[in-house]
This record gives structure tokens, sequence and C-alpha cells, in this order.
């Protein structure tokens, strides 16, 4: 959900995705059919750019604000300047804007559960990369509360719940809680004939049972989804694919890529498949190695110091036609950017499915927002959430294809 001409998309409502992992967004994004004609890749935004857009959407807000405008225009234009603010670093902010919004609008909820769900969303991924899992896992709940609440049982957004409650597990580092989610959810589906998303929750476990080094479990889960009533999905057979190539590059097997790029081809509307990135959390255990060490000898010089600041930093990168990654550069960031130099050899190294584009077309633009942070939590004798525990790396797509809006109410 979103609402005006930016690269940042803080809600899941703008398809935005998080690599180093076939995420559940990603896997609704294939089973989409509609195939509107691919953008001409974006240019990059500058800071001056971000800076003047913030500067606007913060005008646009307090000038809602004063003249009491409503709820829907209130939550569009407070995840806009949120999104500015995060594009600019400013995560406290960008928190400080969405929890305002959540309080001017919690009671509009009845009325209108996806625009404060969308709230509630946004916050959680600022609150993600800022290192608050409390408040990460709380916004998550509050959001799964209201669209439980208000919405009817068969709507697309109640029904992926339990999906993506399994996923906000694993990111908070609870992977047996999320494989019983997964487990759990696939079974409800299955008892109510819903075999597409009883085939993406067990899809899920695979993925996890790849993340955490058991290929064969994962080909077990594998084995039964591509002989369940869900194996002709085309959705499911591709993620299913996709999931199998990984197993067998886990074993070695660097040809199944390959042998998986003469049968897909990905459709331009959603974003590239990613084929032989390292699956799971987004953190250092997931990153490919080298890159995952030099990132852990940072966190340790980080802590060394006694000093856990947050940094980040934006990574253009072009997907070409034929699925490799091109034209690699670290657009903007905070502070010293020599700790994103494993992080640029890593990406210019993924291998994308083909894109299906026209002749000529030179490929898709993406840019992704690494952040490198410790989770926040209290510290004895204080009563403010400071850095604590091992720093770790959250990943966000920042890049759009369309620019979305509101859903109706």
């Amino acid at each position: 959900m979103s609402c005006c001409q930016n690269d940042v998309s803080l809600s899941a409502y703008s398809r935005g995705v998080v690599p180093m992992s076939l995420s559940l967004v990603a896997a609704l994004a294939l089973m989409q059919t509609a195939a509107p004609t691919p953008a001409p890749p974006p240019a990059p935004a500058s800071d001056s750019d971000i800076v003047v857009r913030g500067k606007r959407t913060a005008a646009a807000l307090a000038a809602c604000i004063d003249r009491q405008c409503p709820t829907e225009d209130d939550v569009r234009l407070s995840i806009a300047h949120a999104e500015s603010q995060f594009a600019e670093g400013k995560y406290r902010d960008a928190r400080s804007t969405l929890q305002q919004s959540i309080s001017r609008n919690r009671d509009a909820a009845p009325r209108l559960p996806r625009h404060v769900a969308a709230l509630h969303e946004a916050y959680s991924t600022v609150s993600l990369h800022y290192g608050d899992m409390d408040d990460y896992q709380r916004a998550m709940s509050n959001q799964a509360e209201v669209l439980r609440s208000y919405l009817p049982d068969n709507a697309t957004e109640v029904q992926l719940l339990p999906i993506r409650l399994g996923d906000a597990s694993l990111k908070r580092g609870y992977p047996y809680e999320a494989r019983r989610q997964y487990r759990s959810a696939e079974r409800e589906y299955r008892e109510r004939g819903e075999h597409r998303l009883a085939a993406v929750a067990a899809l899920r476990r695979a993925t996890l049972d790849i993340a955490q080094g058991n290929p064969s479990l994962a080909r077990e889960v594998l084995h039964e989804v591509d002989t369940g009533p869900a194996a002709n999905d085309p959705a499911i057979s591709t993620y299913s694919a996709v999931l199998a190539t990984r197993v067998d590059i886990s074993k070695g097997d660097d040809a199944a890529v390959d042998r998986l790029l003469t049968a897909l081809r990905t459709d331009p509307a959603g974003p590239p498949l990613l084929l032989d990135e390292a699956v799971g959390p987004a953190s250092l255990a997931s990153a490919k190695r080298p890159t995952q060490r030099a990132l852990e000898l940072r966190a340790e010089m980080m802590q060394a110091r006694g000093s856990t600041p947050i940094q980040w930093a934006d990574i253009g990168f072009m997907v070409t036609p034929d699925g490799s990654v091109g034209d690699v550069e670290v657009l903007r960031g905070n502070r010293m950017l020599g700790w994103t130099k494993p992080i640029v050899e890593q990406v210019a190294s993924r291998r994308y499915a083909p894109i299906a584009l026209e002749p000529g077309h030179p490929g898709l633009y993406r840019v992704e927002r690494f952040t490198l942070r410790a989770p926040r939590a209290l510290q004895t004798g204080s009563i403010i959430k400071g850095p604590t525990g091992p720093v770790t790396l959250e990943i966000l797509d920042l890049t759009r294809s369309t620019t979305t809006t509101p859903p109706p109410a």
C-alpha cells in the first residue's frame, strides 16, 4: 500500500520482496496472471531527490493532519512520508511517523481494516531494519488482529496470515516455531480444500529445510507437493522446481541451474526470480561465503569497539533478459561503505530465471536496501532499548514495477 512516485515500499501491498529467500510474497507474485508491458529501467534516485521528496511528503502530511483529513489520505501520506524517511536511513523517524498515524487512525479499523493493517505492516518493516524485534512481532500481531477482526474469513489477507506469521517467526530467529506454524497452516488449508495454499505452506517448510542444511527432508516435502492436488498449478510447479534446484546446488550440483534455465522463463510483471541464492532468514548465516565471513568480521569489529551503529546501503543492479546480473553499484548509504564490497560481489554473482522481455530490452533494474544492525533490547539499568546481541543483515527490495494505491474499503 503506497501512494506516491517513490522507489521504496514498506508494505507488502506493493509486491516488495526480501531477496535471499523465495518468500511468500515472491511465491504469490508467481501466481499473478496479468502481464503489463514492462516499464523502462528507472533512474536511481539521488540523495538530493530523496531529500526533496521527503520535504514534500512532510509538508503534505502536515497539511493533511491540520485539516483533519480522511483516514484514507492520512494513511496514504503517512506511509509515503515514512518511505521517504526510510530511504534517507532515518529509521527512528519513520517509526515515529507510522506510530503517530496508527494512534490517529486505530479507531478506523472497523471501517478501513486494510488501511490500518497497512500501517502496522509498514511499521513492522521499519522495526525489522531498526532491530526492534519486539516491536516487529507486536506490529505483525496487530496487523493480524485487525485483518481477522474486520475482514471475512475468505479474504485473501486473512487466508495468508498463518503463512505470514510463520515467516515472521523465522525472521525473529525461531525456526522451529515457524516450522510448526507452516505445518499447522498446511493442515488447515488442506482440510478446507485450499490446495494451492497448502502447497505454499509445505514449500515454506522445504525452504526452511534447505536453509537448515536438511536437503533430504526438503526432497520429501517437494515429492509430496509434486504428487499432490496442486502439482499441476503453474505457480506451485515453478516454486517447487526452483527449490529442487537449490537442493541440487546444496549437494554440489552446479549444473542444476542450467537445467532449470532451459525450462523456466519469468513474467516481467513480477520481481525477477532468484535461482541460486541462499535461502532462509536474511541474516549473516544465510549469506554465501565468503560474503558471510566478510560480514561476520565487520560485525566483530563493530562489537569490539563497543558500538553497533546501524549501517545501510542501497545497491542497484540490472537483471538482464538471460538472468545474469550487471551494472552493480552502491547508490548511497551512511558511514563508510567499505563493508558493502562482499555484498556487491555476491549480488553480481546471482543468477535469476530468464525474463520474458521484448527483443532489445536491456533488462529489469533493481535496488535493494541492505541494513547491517544489531537487535535492540532493554539493557540492565536502562529504560531505553539499545543494540545488543549479534549483528545481522536485513534486506529489502526497494524496486517497484508500478505505483500502488490503497485498496478499496
